[in-house]
C-alpha cells in the first residue's frame, strides 16, 4: 500500500469510528423518531451503503451485505420512488445490525484499497472523477451524515461526542 493509499486507509477508519460512537449512542425512541423524514436507522443504513459499494474498483467488486435490502439505500422517495415500496416492506435494521456491517467494512478497508487505482475513472460511471477524487468524496459523504446523526443526539437526547 502507498503512502496516500494508507493516510486515506487511516481516515475511512477514523471516520466509521466517529459512525459507530454515534450509533452506540441512540436510544431506542430515537433509533426509530418518526419526527424526521428519515429516521437514525435509515441514515445509518445510507451512508454504511454506499460506503462500502464505493470503496469497491468496480461493480463486480462490491461485497454486498448479506442482510442488504433493495431501495433502502435511498433517502428521498421524491427522487428515486422504488424507496417508497421497499420502505413500506422493510425490516427496520437494528443499531447492532449496522454495528455488525460497519464492521465488515471496516475488515474490507484494506483488501479494497489494495486494489486502488488512483488515477483511474471513477465508478458508478456517472462520477467524472478519478478513484482519488472520488474517495475523497466518498469520505466527505462518510463525515456528512455521522454530523447529522450528532446533531440530533444532541438535541433531543442531549449526548455530545
Amino acid at each position: 500500500m502507498n503512502y496516500l493509499e494508507s493516510i486515506l486507509l487511516l481516515q475511512y477508519e477514523k471516520a466509521l469510528q466517529i459512525l459507530e460512537e454515534c450509533l452506540c449512542n441512540f436510544d431506542d425512541e430515537l433509533w426509530l423518531d418518526e419526527e424526521y423524514q428519515n429516521p437514525a436507522w435509515h441514515i445509518a443504513y445510507h451512508v454504511l451503503y454506499y460506503t462500502n459499494i464505493y470503496l469497491a474498483s468496480s461493480e463486480e467488486a462490491v461485497m454486498h451485505w448479506q442482510l442488504e435490502q433493495g431501495g433502502l439505500q435511498y433517502l428521498s422517495s421524491s427522487e428515486h420512488p422504488e424507496y417508497s415500496a421497499a420502505a413500506k416492506q422493510a425490516d427496520i435494521y437494528t443499531r447492532e445490525q449496522l454495528i455488525s456491517f460497519l464492521g465488515i467494512i471496516k475488515r474490507n478497508l484494506t483488501g479494497y484499497l489494495q486494489k486502488l487505482h488512483l488515477n483511474d475513472p471513477a465508478w458508478p460511471p456517472w462520477y467524472d472523477e478519478t478513484k482519488g477524487e472520488f474517495h475523497l468524496n466518498n469520505l466527505r459523504h462518510l463525515q456528512h451524515h455521522p454530523g447529522e446523526l450528532m446533531e440530533r443526539l444532541n438535541n433531543r437526547a442531549q449526548v455530545f461526542l
